[in-house]
């Protein structure tokens, strides 16, 4: 984990994730998924919003810069607000990595004071589960590539904590 100090408002910053398959023998295709949790501490260190409103709208403390080539798919629930999973849309093989999930992290340039000094954690965890026996939809078709609509088909994700 790097920690930048003194990161302006407006300025962006390069970061990469991607994730890759393990190269052992016994690492298989797996279906994999990230979980983007962002969280901001004031200089005070309570914590404080990851949005602040401007101009009557909501505005996240981070942009994220998204890459992805549309490999990667956004979860979203029954209201269609994002869940913070990010699910990569066709399996991952043996040693292999997928395209950059996002590339860069911008400090919103409409930042207010009250979050000067303030301290923003991006944190990306990922899960994998087996494509073998588990790449059918309720149909029983084959599932080679994810959709938004295919998402639930995939089953033994980790519950959350």
């Amino acid at each position: 984990m790097a920690t930048l100090t003194g990161v302006m408002p407006g300025v962006t910053v390069e970061k990469t994730v991607s994730v890759s398959n393990d190269d052992a023998e016994t690492a298989g295709d797996a279906w994999i998924r990230v979980k983007v949790d962002t969280t901001v501490t004031g200089a005070d260190g309570q914590p404080m919003d990851d949005t602040f409103t401007s101009g009557g709208a909501a505005e996240p403390v981070v942009q994220i810069s998204f890459a992805g080539d549309g490999k990667w798919i956004q979860e979203k629930d029954a209201s269609g607000a994002p869940t913070g999973y990010y699910y990569y849309a066709t399996p991952l093989t043996r040693g292999e990595q997928t395209v950059d999930l996002f590339n860069a992290v911008t400090l919103n340039k409409l930042l207010p004071n009250p979050y000067q000094g303030c301290q923003v954690d991006i944190a990306v965890s990922a899960q994998a589960v087996q494509v073998k026996n588990n790449n059918r939809n309720s149909d029983g078709s084959i599932i080679t590539e994810l959709t938004a609509g295919t998402l639930s088909a995939v089953k033994g994700w980790p519950a959350e904590n």
